[in-house]
């Protein structure tokens, strides 16, 4: 009797597993700069907000990806530093092949490095309730909101490093932050290393 019912629970997992993924659509293509026309290496290739939760992958050597997008998931976005972010959204047709060309700012990315105490800053609002932000507070004074490498600021992204004293490279630039995913200005982290 054990012995059927673990070969009918298999038989049930095996067929919702692949109803699942008949739900899925098969994105895949290249992405490339935009004046050149040369593939981006290690460019993300993210879903929705690309927050964490959001499914993301990689480009190889050739700028070509392959990633795989659930049915209730509409865009796809693309970012690398040093290029300005694309999201797009997509029409729900089986495999589709989406390529991607990003453009440099005018403006080059501004470098940083600094040494400072992550810091959890929480406010409410009546609408929404609480909201948390993760920022490093600097000995100068200053604090700046922290960023993945897609611009969210998710508590659960820094967690590990909340009240420690952090050195911090990475680059100024615009994230989003908060209930209504507003722009702010921050770093985005490369490194992040405790230091005590």
């Amino acid at each position: 009797m054990m012995r059927l019912i673990i070969s009918l629970l298999t038989v049930f997992l095996f067929l919702l597993g692949h109803v699942c993924a008949e739900d899925a659509l098969v994105v895949f293509g290249v992405v490339v700069d935009k004046d050149t026309g040369k593939p981006i290496p290690n460019a993300v290739v993210y879903l929705g907000r690309g927050g964490p939760g959001f499914d993301r992958t990689y480009t190889n050597d050739n700028g070509e990806y392959k990633i795989r997008i659930p049915e209730d998931q509409n865009s796809i976005g693309v970012y690398k530093k040093g290029y300005y972010r694309f999201v797009k959204y997509l029409k729900k047709t089986g495999e589709s092949r989406n390529n991607f060309e990003l453009q440099k700012p005018d403006i080059p990315v501004e470098e940083i490095s600094l040494t400072g105490r992550v810091i959890e800053q929480v406010v409410s609002s009546e609408k929404r309730g609480e909201s948390r932000y993760v920022k490093i507070k600097t000995d100068l004074g200053p604090s700046f909101y922290l960023f993945d490498e897609l611009g969210s600021n998710d508590i659960f992204i820094f967690q590990k490093w909340l009240n420690a004293m952090v050195r911090v490279t990475g680059y100024k630039g615009v994230g989003k932050v908060g209930w209504g995913y507003e722009d702010a200005e921050g770093i985005y982290v490369e490194t992040i290393t405790a230091l005590y």
